[in-house]
């Protein structure tokens, strides 16, 4: 066939265009530089986390899908060409992160994590630690170490490791005589270490009332606490106060540090209580015969009083077993002490010391209490002074000697 004029421009003008394409192509590849070798490799596929069995109706796709992986990632972890051909009984791999553990023909590979023990490992994944053990060759299960690589033998899905949930001792109940408030509090972990939550609820107990506790408690008062409620289970545990202010520089309590408390339990004896946290180590405690609680404080060495004292009055220390007529003649010895002749000027009125020496004389239980209660209720103030004489320094009195 003869070209035409026409036809012969038309054919150059065509080969021009094609040419500088080709040109402009190879320039912008030039500029743009070598791909980057991540590009042209193939991306790394997932590891095998679980294993999954195909049923009659799946797709490679469905199970992609229902396993939140990608078809592709799929296929490259079980090595299939076709993904419109699976075999019905199978079993595949789904892929997924590596960092919790890789599946193997023989089971799961993981690295232990910090924090989780290997009976943990064992009632996550189903297996017994005995197993575990001899498929790592641990010859002791308590001493794995964190980081270790171990491998779950016949596991055939990867688990995540979490730590167990905390576990509590048996709930107390805590009430606050003063405001009648009352939380059913887990004083302790069931390793004996406190609570920082029922640090919180009891630190705000045994505040002052309607303010902010000024410090928390002693940590320790709550391991003290869950001792005597196993002591006496089931039963109330009564705050009457706890943290206290200093009253001036250089006056400081043990309430003042917050590491005392002056409680009771219910339905148990005063006497019974303090005898038992008698029992403890490195404690404080003041035993108040005419009063409503004991005083119970965390100290480096053992101390012990009794206070024959009525709440407002200053304390009478003694052993075991002062009789009345001791504690009446104590009682006189201060008033003449008060009001003897250097003081004449100072006198109480004739009711007042007869209603005493009655109360001194015949020893009335029931006058007694009377006094007790009206302190906590119209003048709480001069009940909670009773057990700032706790002698915080002084020598303790063993009621046995």
């Amino acid at each position: 066939m003869r070209l035409q004029p026409n036809d012969s421009i038309l054919h150059l003008l065509t080969v021009i265009v094609f040419a500088t394409a080709a040109w402009a192509m190879s320039m912008s590849v030039r500029a743009a530089g070598p791909a980057p070798a991540q590009s042209l490799a193939s991306k790394t596929p997932p590891a095998p986390v679980m294993e999954y069995k195909i049923v009659d109706g799946d797709s490679l796709g469905a199970i992609a899908i229902s396993h939140g992986v990608s078809l592709k990632d799929l296929s490259e972890v079980n090595q299939i060409e076709d993904v419109d051909k699976i075999r019905i009984g199978t079993s595949i791999a789904i892929p997924g992160d590596p960092k919790d553990g890789v599946l193997t023909r023989r089971g799961v590979k993981l690295k232990v994590p910090k924090g989780i023990t290997l009976s943990r490992i064992a009632v996550l994944y189903g297996v017994s630690v005995k197993k575990i053990a001899r498929a790592n060759g641990i010859k002791n299960p308590d001493l794995l170490r964190s980081g270790k690589e171990i491998l779950i033998p016949g596991a055939r899905k990867v688990i995540v490791l979490v730590p167990p949930p905390p576990c509590y001792k048996k709930k107390v109940t805590v009430y606050r005589v003063r405001t009648d408030e009352s939380h059913d509090v887990a004083l302790c972990f069931c390793n004996g270490k406190p609570n920082p939550e029922a640090l919180d609820i009891l630190s705000g107990m045994s505040g002052p009332v309607r303010k902010k506790a000024p410090f928390p408690l002693h940590p320790r008062l709550l391991q003290l606490l869950q001792r005597v409620s196993e002591k006496f289970p089931d039963k109330r545990i009564e705050i009457i106060s706890g943290q206290r202010a200093r009253k001036s520089p250089g006056h400081e309590s043990y309430h003042s540090k917050g590491q005392a408390l002056d409680f009771r339990v219910a339905d148990v004896s005063n006497k019974d209580l303090s005898q038992f946290v008698r029992s403890f180590k490195r404690v404080g405690v003041g035993y108040y015969p005419n009063s409503v609680f004991i005083h119970m404080d965390t100290r480096d060495k053992l101390a012990y009083w009794i206070d024959y004292s009525r709440p407002g009055e200053k304390p009478i220390y003694g052993r075991a077993g002062m009789t009345r007529e001791k504690i009446a003649q104590i009682r006189a010895q201060r008033r003449a002490r008060k009001f003897g002749p250097k003081n004449k000027s100072k006198k109480e009125s004739p009711a007042k010391i007869a209603r005493q020496d009655q109360i001194e004389a015949e020893g009335d239980a029931e006058q007694i209490v009377d006094a007790v209660v009206d302190a906590i209720v119209g003048d709480t103030e001069t009940l909670l002074e009773t057990s700032e004489k706790s002698p915080d320094n002084s020598v303790p009195v063993d009621p046995s000697a």
